[in-house]
């Protein structure tokens, strides 16, 4: 690897330190209990290293939710490469929160903080609005097209992503209260069977 190319790994590795810290703090002791003091004591950097690479806690915030959302997503469109259908599409969501909120509990806790506060949810997801959407369009697709299919009743798919999504982030409720990513398959499957199948006999 050339200088410029370790240069570069070592900048990404240097941000994924902070990033973490902050996600850390901010599970601790929430948005407006951080600060860019905090964070720097939890990474084991000079608070002037923070600043380098983040202008302000903000910036810090919207990195972390980027960074969540995308790795969630990298999750997902791996399991999607390997599948046509699109109901066993949406059935691998909650395969992929599985992986994703036990390997990231502390996630869900700042998500969930953030929504719990109006103002900083509309500041923090209003600047990764196009991202959002963008993604979640993904799950409205394979919607429609399980209706194009007739796989499913005709029920409209803003209203099915909602609902689902809603499901999907129960798993984060779960790996929130400590359940084992054993556990957390289990309720994963049952999501699935409920959702796409019901529960009438």
């Amino acid at each position: 690897m050339n200088k410029t190319g370790r240069k570069e790994r070592q900048r990404e590795e240097r941000k994924e330190l902070i990033l973490n810290a902050a996600l850390n703090s901010l599970a601790k002791y929430g948005y407006h209990g951080t600060s860019m003091d905090i964070i720097a004591s939890e990474a084991d950097l000079g608070k002037s290293t923070i600043y380098y690479y983040f202008k302000t806690k903000d910036e810090i915030l919207t990195a972390i939710l980027e960074r969540g959302f995308l790795i969630f997503f990298g999750f997902l469109e791996e399991e999607w490469s390997r599948l046509d259908d699109p109901l066993k599409k949406l059935q691998k969501v909650s395969d992929a929160a599985v992986k994703f909120f036990s390997g990231n509990p502390d996630y869900f806790k700042l998500y969930n903080y953030i929504n719990a506060h109006p103002q900083l949810r509309k500041k923090s997801f209003g600047k990764l609005n196009s991202t959002i959407k963008k993604k979640i369009g993904k799950f409205e697709e394979l919607f429609n097209e399980a209706k194009k299919q007739k796989l499913i009743r005709n029920i409209p798919s803003s209203d099915l992503v909602e609902l689902f999504g809603y499901l999907i982030m129960g798993i984060g409720v779960f790996a929130w209260s400590t359940n084992t990513k054993a556990k957390l398959k289990k309720k994963a499957k049952l999501i699935n069977q409920i959702f796409f199948e019901g529960i009438s006999k």
